[in-house]
Parts: C-alpha cells; sequence; structure tokens
C-alpha cells in the first residue's frame, strides 16, 4: 500500500509540474528559446531594432525561469518617442495556431508591452490585457496568450495565421518613464494539430542546368513534388561563387547561375506552393550541381518590350526603412507566399531625406535585388525636389558612422531605371 500511495504522489507531482493546458495541447512548436545563437551580437543581428522608436539593446542572459532553459533574452530600452522594440522574420505557416505562450519578467512593471505579429498588416497583443497577467509584477510569469488577443494595429480585420512574416516584442510608453528592461524565454506556438508540409526529395543527389539560367528552375525540375506544388524560393549555400552565389540569409527567388562548371549546394530550406498556400519546407541536402551551356545575358529593355501583349511582369515598389533589409523584405516575401511570384521588378527610392542614413545598405539590397536575377527600378526623386543634398546631409547630421556614397545629380525624369543587362 506504501508504494502505491509514494506512486500515486509522484504521478501527482509530475502533473502538477505541467500546465493543463500544456498537457491537452494536440502539438506545440518552438518559436525561440534563445539557446541557438552564439552570442548577443547574432541576437541582436536576428532580432532587429525599430529606428523609428527609442534605442535598445537586446542581451542574451542566464534563463531566470527555470534551471536547464538555457538562455533568455533581455530587452534594455529607452522610450524616446514613446515605445521601443525589436523584430525578426518568420516563415509563419501557422494555420490552427490556438495560441502563443512565453515566459516574461518585466523588471519596468506598469509598461504596455505587446507582441506583434504581422501578416502584411500588425496584430498586436497587449499582456496587460491577457488573463493571467499582473502588470505591476516584476516577477516572472508564465502566460498563454489566445490568438484572438492580437487585434489589428490600426483599422479592422482577422489576421491570417498560414502567412506571418514577422514577429516582433514592443513596449508603448505610460506615464514618465524613460527607459526599463524586460526579459523573455521559451516562446511557443500552440496549435490544434501538427500543420501539414508538403515533402521533397531529389534523388540521386546531383543537379545538372543544361541552357538553365537560375537554380530554382533546375530545382524543379529534378524534384519529387505532391500533385501541384512547384518550388518558388530556396535558400542555400554553395562552395563556388563563380558558379553559384550563396543565396546568405535571405530566400533566393531564382538564384542566377554566374557562370559554367561545378559546385556543392547544400539547400537549408525551400518555399513550395501548392493550391494557392506556400510552404516553408526545412532542408538538409547537399547537391552536386553541375552548369553548362548557360543561356547569354539579354538586353533588359529588348526582354521587356517581349512582354508586350504576351504577359506581365510583378513589380513592387518599395517603401521601407533601409535599416534592415532583411526585416523589411515581409511586403515582398507577403506577395510570394500568397500568389507563389516574388515580385520580379524591384523599385526604391534613391533619393529622399528618410533614405540618407541608410544609403549604402540600399545600394546593397539593389546589387543583392539585381545579382539574384531581379530586374530594379531606381526613382530619383526630382521634379520637384524633396530636399536638396545640403538638407539631406542636415538631416542626416548626428546619425551614427555610415559608409556613404556621392548623390546622383538632380536631373532626368522622375523615375530612371537601370536598364543594362540581366539574364531572363
Amino acid at each position: 500500500m506504501r508504494k502505491v500511495l509514494t506512486v500515486l504522489l509522484t504521478l501527482l507531482t509530475l502533473c502538477a509540474a505541467v500546465p493543463a493546458a500544456q498537457a491537452a495541447d494536440s502539438y506545440r512548436e518552438q518559436l525561440d528559446d534563445f539557446s541557438t545563437y552564439a552570442d548577443s551580437a547574432r541576437l541582436s543581428a536576428a532580432y532587429a531594432p525599430n529606428p523609428n522608436g527609442g534605442t535598445n539593446t537586446a542581451t542574451l542572459v542566464p534563463s531566470p525561469f527555470g534551471a536547464g532553459l538555457g538562455n533568455a533574452m533581455a530587452l534594455s530600452y529607452t522610450l524616446t518617442g514613446g515605445y521601443s522594440g525589436r523584430s525578426r522574420p518568420v516563415n509563419g505557416y501557422w494555420p490552427g495556431l490556438r495560441a502563443v505562450e512565453l515566459w516574461v519578467a518585466n523588471a519596468t512593471p506598469g509598461q504596455d508591452v505587446l507582441l506583434q505579429l504581422s501578416d502584411g498588416a500588425s496584430y498586436e497583443a497587449h499582456l496587460n490585457a491577457v488573463p493571467g497577467f499582473d502588470p505591476a509584477s516584476a516577477q516572472p510569469q508564465h502566460l498563454t496568450i489566445p490568438i484572438g488577443s492580437f487585434t489589428p494595429k490600426t483599422g479592422t480585420g482577422t489576421i491570417n495565421t498560414a502567412g506571418i512574416t514577422s514577429f516582433a516584442l514592443y513596449v508603448n510608453q505610460v506615464g514618465d518613464v524613460r527607459e526599463g528592461r524586460i526579459t523573455v524565454d521559451e516562446i511557443e506556438l500552440v496549435f490544434d494539430e501538427k500543420p501539414y508540409v508538403p515533402e521533397v526529395s531529389f534523388p540521386g543527389g546531383a543537379l545538372t542546368a543544361d541552357r538553365v539560367g537560375n537554380l530554382v528552375t533546375a530545382l524543379n525540375a529534378a524534384a519529387v513534388l505532391p500533385a501541384g506544388a512547384r518550388i518558388v524560393q530556396a535558400r542555400y549555400t554553395s562552395d563556388n561563387a563563380a558558379v553559384l552565389p550563396s543565396s546568405g540569409d535571405r530566400f533566393a527567388p531564382k538564384g542566377d547561375f554566374a557562370g559554367n562548371g561545378s559546385a556543392l549546394v547544400r539547400l537549408q530550406q525551400l518555399k513550395l506552393h501548392q493550391n494557392g498556400v506556400t510552404f516553408t519546407v526545412d532542408q538538409d541536402v547537399s547537391l552536386r550541381l553541375r552548369v553548362r551551356n548557360l543561356p547569354p545575358r539579354v538586353d533588359v529593355t529588348a526582354y521587356l518590350k517581349g512582354l508586350t501583349g504576351r504577359g506581365m511582369l510583378a513589380a513592387m515598389h518599395h517603401d521601407q526603412s533601409y535599416a534592415d533589409p532583411l526585416n523589411a523584405d515581409v511586403l515582398h516575401q507577403r506577395v510570394a507566399n500568397q500568389f507563389g511570384v516574388y515580385p520580379a521588378l524591384y523599385s526604391a527610392d534613391f533619393l529622399t531625406g528618410g533614405t540618407v542614413p541608410y544609403r549604402q545598405n540600399m545600394i546593397d539590397e539593389v546589387r543583392r535585388q539585381w545579382a539574384g536575377g531581379g530586374l530594379v527600378q531606381i526613382m530619383f526623386h526630382v521634379s520637384p525636389p524633396q530636399y536638396t543634398v545640403a538638407q539631406e546631409r542636415l538631416r542626416a547630421a548626428g546619425a551614427a558612422t555610415r559608409r556613404t556614397r556621392r548623390c546622383p545629380a538632380r536631373t532626368g525624369s522622375s523615375a530612371t531605371s537601370t536598364t543594362t543587362s540581366g539574364r531572363s
């Protein structure tokens, strides 16, 4: 009898250690546990600050929420302008998302702390309104935030959990508080059931691109895919940039080949479009790529004229901050996720006051888009000038040290596009 009671007490103790909601969940997925970052610099690169709000610092700290939880993220912030925060891009195909769970310790009680999910529009859950959250406490709290708590930042609408492109943590100023600190950890997504993700495979481990200009086309020709699915973007590394440059930390909608030859390509992630839905599929596949008979470059003007009467070109004007081009790519990805086509023409404002501090970022982004096989249009606002060069320099005074390029002359039409040459 004593042994039976001991077993029962042990089981009751284990059950009490697990929240009831978690025990009943069908499926959960980790969004971030902050224990995979090598250092605070990597964390800060993943979670970019909003340059329009107060300054802040994201730091890895030992998790205060329990032994064995590794690191947590501590956000030390100032509230210049009334708010401060950071965000990271996500590939959020999350149909059936029921709730977001996390640990939080708010060292500056009373402020308006919120989580933000974006599907192109922003939806926010204010922790002060979440049942069970004590806004006056600085102690660790575990929260379950129902997806219905994420309401539109402005206007009306319903969040599309099958197309989430970014996740953010913000603090809005309440009262005269000027600065503060908040720590979060173990951010998890709770689903009704595990979301469907299509499977893709590459039999043989080799990829031959003959008279093909880009990797995505070659992958589609070689892959075994579900019915109605096609690969639309890829993240990968390559050991031979002369044949295929690596995609870096972003998805490549084409992956233009740079020359004939061989390269070892390791696929990290693919985006598949199937029946009107875009899925992100994790990969850890190495393919021996051989490129031969690479098509010659084509004149862009001739290419555009050739579209006349035969089709349309997907284009999108970029009006986001260039403080962090990776995070600002979410609107382009929203189009790609919905339609399965990343905009083929990248349009950017080159000479407006807001771009001055980040001009080199913008130049680098235009080059990246062009190198990836996209067409590029650079808008010169010259009719009339928004600012003189002197005014722009004055507006940029006080900004952090940055690389700059000489301003183009303010002459010509109101829009000039780079149309030299490229591959179709």
